[in-house]
């Protein structure tokens, strides 16, 4: 969509942090037996199996580690957070997507869902930057402010560094696009 948005960030004190360590670090401390974290891995295939309803369901998942395929299955839920690229070529890989394109593709289908890997686009990223009209507010590489700055930070994570990122963000369509949609 067309039009300039807030930014969404995952931030705690300040700082920018992953989803890692603001969810998985603490399910982690808590020794959870419900959750197993495999490193050094990737996931090939989510697997399915029919339930008593005759509807297939995710029942575990088959992932590669130092060149070793293992099949886990999971009690409960699979869930699916590869991102916008990985989640749907996760899902197509293992079946759930265009059901021509997966025949095509030699993959047999699970689901016939028809938007599954179609929209997806990349955005050129056009960083702007914004200068203070107060240089004392504003970092400077041409002063110390930079240096003071960097204490501030350090020493109680506050400061322009402790921003996590852009604030803001714009969908803009160029004179170059190919469709209605932005391109930058």
């Amino acid at each position: 969509m067309v039009g300039f948005h807030l930014a969404q960030q995952t931030v705690y004190n300040g700082q920018r942090i992953t989803s890692a360590s603001s969810f998985l670090r603490p399910i982690i401390k808590e020794r959870r037996k419900r959750l197993h974290i495999v490193g050094r891995a990737y996931v090939r295939q989510i697997v399915f199996e029919e339930g008593e309803d005759g509807r297939k369901r995710a029942s575990g998942v088959i992932y590669v580690r130092d060149d070793v395929e293992v099949k886990v299955r999971a009690r409960k839920e699979v869930i699916v957070s590869g991102g916008a690229v990985g989640s749907p070529q996760l899902l197509m890989l293992s079946g759930i997507g265009p059901k021509q394109h997966l025949k095509d593709m030699g993959i047999p289908s699970v689901a016939d869902l028809k938007g599954v890997g179609q929209n997806l686009k990349d955005h050129v990223y056009v960083p702007a930057t914004i200068h203070a009209t107060n240089l004392t507010d504003g970092i400077s590489v041409n002063d110390n402010t930079l240096f003071k700055t960097a204490f501030e930070y350090l020493l109680r994570g506050t400061g322009p560094l402790g921003y996590a990122g852009p604030e803001a963000q714009a969908m803009i369509r160029s004179s170059h696009a190919k469709t209605k949609s932005p391109d930058i």
